[in-house]
């Protein structure tokens, strides 16, 4: 029989979730896989700007990581990463203590880089933090709300027109761009279309300015430019995984693979989407590559495992690109190709749709409870039995005063099938659903 190894699959981002997706149909033999997510869920870059926009609801750009995770008959463990160190093969959590593995891959994306100390000041990426707090503030706005969107390519552009398409005249939206034009790393079409946007949806674009620090609620750029803010969203260039890792890192601060996605200093890691940088290949950090990588890593994977070397995956050169511009309008193209319109924006979003319905969990059967509920628990005599074995003057019951060596205590037993693989959070669930037991009962 073939010795079972580890795989460890560090963050919910789209190469991993595509991995998951493909897995529930051709699992990899002999190997047990976990995944760590520090989130439940798992926003599609792609679908954000749409749905700060109110284009879609919560359920079509959210991924279902433990739903996801179920499908394909991999654990799910929801914690933080502190540490990974490749060398021990140990990953060290915030709240469950570690996790061993042979094999490991990362894919926790990246987050902009926050130029200023300042509560207010918040970055695009992790998402859900991001709307928590945006939420708070336009829930309880008394007046127009002054948003300051720093960084003018694909991102802040997006984020900047959303908003302001969304909320109109409940926010005032400052557009921060630091050179001559909005969105540098696209086509000359693409910027144009992009500035008739803000222009006609009211977004002001601050060109040349580059903010250097904050004052009481204020950014202040290099050249004295002075923006009153009462929220600053981050969309500038991207830093690599804030965890400790000896995993080798580029200049630029990310992890450094080869083009089969292995780490340059520790052949048993991987690593995928913006957490990567591919040796002699230089790219912006964009959900597209994470996307075209997830079948590279699948390859890379399967081979490891299976004792070979990973081929080197085949990198596209080009790439579509499609920006939204706040209302259902989109622009941006391929090469040569380059278009604007609402047109744009259905192919877009069929484009959009199609990605999500391939990470859309499988319904529960009418009826079927994970946990087993109450039917699942030991009978009255089995029970009653094991209990008067273990303490003779226990009490039939779920909780129970107990005397022992002179002292009253309280016990609670309980018992239901295993709904998940993640020991920890079992264990969680279990207390808690013990003493709700006793408490019920008026201890």
């Amino acid at each position: 029989m073939a010795e079972i190894q580890d795989l460890l699959l560090i963050g919910g981002g789209h190469s991993h979730a595509l991995l998951l997706a493909t897995l529930a149909k051709r699992p990899l033999p002999d190997t047990r896989v976990t995944l760590l997510s520090d989130h439940w869920r798992s926003a599609y870059s792609g679908m954000l700007p749409g749905y700060l926009a109110g284009h879609y609801r919560d359920e079509e750009i959210f991924v279902d990581l433990p739903s996801l995770c179920q499908r394909a008959g991999v654990r799910f463990v929801r914690d933080r990463l502190v540490s990974l160190s490749a060398t021990e093969r140990v990953a060290r959590l915030a709240d469950s203590g570690e996790l061993a593995f042979d094999w490991v891959s990362v894919n926790t994306g990246s987050t902009p880089r926050v130029g200023v100390n300042a509560p207010e000041a918040l970055g695009i990426k992790p998402v859900a933090p991001m709307l928590e707090q945006w939420q708070q503030l336009i829930d309880s706005q008394t007046q127009a709300l002054r948003v300051s969107v720093v960084g003018a390519g694909a991102g802040g552009v997006e984020v900047a027109l959303a908003l302001r398409y969304r909320w109109g005249e409940r926010v005032a939206v400052n557009l921060v761009c630091s050179g001559a034009r909005v969105l540098p790393e696209h086509s000359e079409h693409s910027a144009r279309s992009a500035e008739r946007a803000c222009k006609r949806w009211g977004v002001t674009v601050h060109y040349h300015c580059r903010i250097e620090r904050e004052e009481a609620g204020v950014l202040v750029g290099q050249t004295g430019q002075r923006l009153p803010s009462d929220i600053s969203l981050w969309c500038t260039g991207a830093q690599g995984p804030d965890f400790e890792t000896d995993l080798l890192r580029s200049e630029r601060g990310f992890l450094q693979v080869n083009r089969a996605l292995q780490s340059l200093s520790h052949p048993q890691a991987f690593v995928a989407g913006d957490a990567a940088d591919i040796e002699g290949v230089l790219r912006p950090k964009a959900g597209v590559f994470a996307v075209r990588q997830a079948p590279i890593l699948e390859r890379s994977l399967r081979a490891a495992l299976a004792g070979a070397t990973p081929p080197p995956g085949r990198l596209q050169q080009r790439y579509l690109s499609l920006l939204a511009l706040g209302e259902q309008r989109a622009t941006g193209g391929r090469g040569p190709l380059q278009v604007t319109g609402e047109w744009v924006w259905r192919w877009k979003d069929r484009i959009d749709r199609a990605f999500m319905q391939r990470l859309a969990p499988m319904p529960m059967p009418a009826g079927e409870m994970l946990c087993g509920g109450c039917a699942s628990k030991l009978g009255p005599d089995l029970l009653g039995s094991g209990l008067r074995e273990l303490l003779p003057q226990a009490q039939v019951e779920d909780a129970a005063i107990v005397e022992i060596h002179g002292q009253t205590l309280v016990q609670s037993l309980d018992g239901f099938r295993a709904f998940t693989d993640d020991l920890y959070r079992f264990g969680q669930i279990s207390v808690y659903h013990a003493l709700s037991d006793l408490y019920a009962m008026g201890a």
